[in-house]
C-alpha cells in the first residue's frame, strides 16, 4: 500500500453558530496535514473580533521528557461564527497595537497579537532574533518578553558576538627557567581545572579554578632539572580562560608582559619582524598542535649551529626553503649564528605557534601575519616611563603617516624593513598596507621592552587585565571615540570625568578619540562599555618598586579582536 500523508482532523460538531480554533502545525515542521480543532460549546462574548475573517496566530508548545525538551510552533486559526457581534470596541478602535499588531478584547481588556518580528504588550519592541540575523559566529539569539540578546559561542563577545577575544582552552608558553621566572595568571567565570603540562619532563600539575583568578609560578618546579635552555609549557583547561603571564628576572623586575594567544587562534602564516637594531643571535621555535604538520621556513639569511630537526645544509640564503614534518606539542628550535631572520616567512599545513629569540634569555611569541593592521593610536606614557620610540615593520612596501599634536611625518617603508621614530606624545599612525607596530620602552635595568600595539580595528568592548604583585603607580589608559567616554565601567563602576588623568584628544582619519588614564591597584580587573562600544586599553606602571636600583617599567595591551577565518 502506498504511503499516505499523515493527517488527522476531529469531526465537526453540529454547533453551527459556535466559534472554534483550528490548530495546524507549522509548515516548517515538515509534517503534513496534522490538524486539531478546539471547540467552545458556548458563545464567547468576551472575545471580540473587529473582522469576520479568519485570524491567524502563532503559538509555541513546549514538551519535556527528562532532560530533553522540544519547542513546537503551531499556527492557530480563529474562525468566528456568522452570528458573532462586535462588542467592547472602545479600546481596540484607538489602535493600541503598534507595528500592524492586531487588537482583540479579552475579559474587558485588550490583547495585542503581534506580527512576526515584533513583541511586547503593544508590539512596540522589534524582535532582533526574527527581523535580522544579529548573532555572529554561531551565537544564539534569545528572546524574552521585552528584549532580545545574543548568547555568544565560546571565545566571542560583544552585543552581536562580532568580536573574537583572547580567551580559550589551550595555550603555550616558552621561557628560559635558569634566567627568567614566569608567573601565570589564569581567570575563568566558571569552575574548572587547568593542567600545566611540561612535555619535555613528562610532568603535569593541575590547578583548580573557582570563578576567580589563580596565580601560578612556572619556574619553581623544574629549574634544577634543566640546563641553560628553553622550556615549553602547555596549558590545557576544561573551561574557557583568559591567560596572562609576566617574565621577571632574579630581582623581581618585569621584563616582558603578555596576554597569551589560545591555540584556536594560531595561524599557518608568520613573518619574523625586526625586534632589535643589531641582532647578533637569532632563533626560531615552532610548536604544532596536529599530527604530521608540515613546516616551511623561507629564510632571509642564516647559518645554522643548533637544531633538534634534520636539515640538509648548514647555510641558507634568501629564498631557500627548509621543510620538515613534526608531531604535536614538540618544541622544534632552530638557532643560528651570522644570520638575519627579519622577513623570514613561515608557513605550515596546520596552525602552529611560533616563537622568536634575539637574545639567549628572551623568547617572544610571534603574532600571526593576518593580525598585521593599518591604523594605530599610541598613547603618551606616564612621566616615570621612558620611551625609545616606535618601531614599525612592513612585510610589503607601504606608505606611512605619523601624526601627533605638533608634527605630521610621511615616509615610505620598503618590504621587510622597519622604521624607527620618536614617541613623546600621543601619536596616530596610518599605513596603506598592513604593518606591525611596537612601542619600545627603556629601563636602565632591563634594557628595551617591546610592546605590540593593537590597531584601532582590533579594539574590544570589554577586557580583563591584571596588575601584578610588586607593581606601583599603575595606570589603565583608555582610547575611545570622543562621544562615548561616559559609558565605561571599571569593576562595575562608571568611570567619572573627575577620575581622568592625562586627558587629551587626537584625530585618526575621520574619528576623534579621547585618551585618558585612571589609577588601578594590584589584582584582577574587568572593564567594559555599557553600549558595547570598542575601545583601546593600555596598562602601564613600575615593577619591583621595593628595590629602585632594579626597578623597571612594564606595559601591555590586554587584548585584541583577533581575525577569524
Amino acid at each position: 500500500m502506498e504511503n499516505e500523508a499523515l493527517s488527522y482532523e476531529e469531526p465537526i460538531m453540529e454547533l453551527q453558530d459556535n466559534e472554534y480554533l483550528e490548530i495546524v502545525e507549522s509548515p516548517r515542521r515538515n509534517i503534513n496535514g496534522i490538524s486539531s480543532r478546539m471547540y467552545f460549546n458556548f458563545d464567547i462574548p468576551t472575545i471580540q473580533k473587529r473582522s469576520d475573517r479568519n485570524q491567524y496566530f502563532m503559538l509555541f508548545i513546549i514538551g519535556c521528557v527528562t532532560s530533553a525538551c522540544i519547542i513546537a510552533p503551531l499556527v492557530v486559526v480563529y474562525k468566528p461564527s456568522s452570528k458573532q457581534s462586535v462588542q467592547n470596541e472602545e479600546t481596540c478602535k484607538d489602535s493600541p497595537c503598534l507595528n500592524n499588531g492586531h487588537c482583540i478584547m479579552f475579559n474587558d481588556s485588550h490583547i495585542c497579537i503581534c506580527p512576526e518580528g515584533f513583541l511586547g504588550t503593544s508590539c512596540q519592541i522589534q524582535d532582533q532574533c526574527i527581523s535580522s540575523v544579529p548573532c555572529h559566529h554561531e551565537g544564539t539569539c534569545i528572546t524574552t518578553d521585552n528584549s532580545s540578546y545574543c548568547l555568544c559561542a565560546d571565545g566571542y563577545l560583544g552585543k552581536n558576538c562580532e568580536y573574537r577575544g583572547p580567551s580559550g582552552y589551550q595555550f603555550f608558553v616558552v621561557f628560559n627557567p635558569r634566567l627568567r621566572k614566569v608567573t601565570l595568571y589564569l581567570s575563568s567565570r566558571k569552575h574548572g581545572h587547568c593542567d600545566i603540562i611540561y612535555p619535555s619532563f613528562k610532568r603535569t600539575k593541575t590547578l583548580t579554578l573557582e570563578g576567580e583568578y589563580v596565580a601560578f609560578g612556572l619556574s619553581n618546579d623544574f629549574a634544577n632539572d634543566t640546563e641553560n635552555s628553553d622550556v615549553h609549557v602547555r596549558i590545557f583547561c576544561d573551561v574557557l580562560i583568559t591567560l596572562f603571564y609576566f617574565v621577571r628576572d632574579g630581582y623581581g623586575s618585569i621584563w616582558e608582559s603578555y596576554i597569551a594567544m589560545p591555540s584556536a587562534l594560531l595561524s599557518t602564516q608568520y613573518v619574523v619582524p625586526q625586534f632589535k637594531t643589531q641582532q647578533k643571535f637569532d632563533a626560531l621555535g615552532v610548536i604544532a598542535i596536529e599530527e604530521d604538520t608540515q613546516i616551511n621556513v623561507n629564510f632571509t639569511s642564516a647559518r645554522w649551529i643548533l637544531s633538534n630537526i634534520t636539515f640538509r645544509q648548514s647555510t641558507y640564503h634568501k629564498g631557500q626553503l627548509l621543510s620538515f614534518t613534526t608531531d604535536p606539542y614538540v618544541y622544534n628550535y632552530i638557532s643560528c649564528d651570522e644570520c638575519y631572520l627579519t622577513g623570514t616567512y613561515i608557513t605550515s599545513s596546520y596552525p602552529v605557534a611560533v616563537m622568536f629569540k634575539s637574545s639567549i634569555p628572551e623568547v617572544v611569541p610571534l603574532l600571526p601575519y593576518k593580525e598585521f593592521s593599518r591604523q594605530f593610536i599610541v598613547p603618551k606614557l606616564r612621566e616615570e616611563i621612558k620611551t625609545m620610540g616606535l618601531r614599525i615593520f612592513a612585510h610589503t612596501r607601504t606608505r606611512l603617516e605619523l601624526k601627533d599634536d605638533t608634527n605630521v611625518v610621511s615616509t615610505v617603508l620598503n618590504a621587510n624593513n622597519y622604521h624607527n621614530t620618536n614617541h613623546k606624545n600621543t601619536t596616530a599612525i596610518t599605513a596603506d598596507q598592513n604593518v606591525l607596530l611596537f612601542l619600545k620602552i627603556y629601563s636602565p635595568h632591563t634594557g628595551t621592552i617591546d610592546v605590540t600595539v593593537p590597531s584601532e580595528t582590533q579594539y574590544l568592548p570589554e577586557y580583563q587585565f591584571i596588575i601584578p604583585h610588586g607593581a606601583m603607580k599603575s595606570l589603565a589608559t583608555f582610547i575611545i571615540k570622543l562621544d562615548f567616554t561616559q559609558g565605561i565601567r571599571l569593576n562595575g563602576d562608571i568611570i567619572k570625568n573627575d577620575e581622568f588623568n592625562q586627558k587629551m584628544t587626537i584625530n585618526l582619519n575621520t574619528n576623534v578619540y579621547q585618551i585618558f588614564s585612571v589609577n588601578v591597584t594590584t589584582g584582577w580587573h574587568t572593564v567594559h562599555h555599557i553600549e558595547h562600544v570598542p575601545f583601546g586599553l593600555l596598562i602601564q606602571g613600575i615593577s619591583n618598586s621595593q628595590n629602585k636600583q632594579f626597578s623597571s617599567p612594564y606595559a601591555y595591551f590586554p587584548g585584541m579582536n583577533y581575525s577569524v577565518v
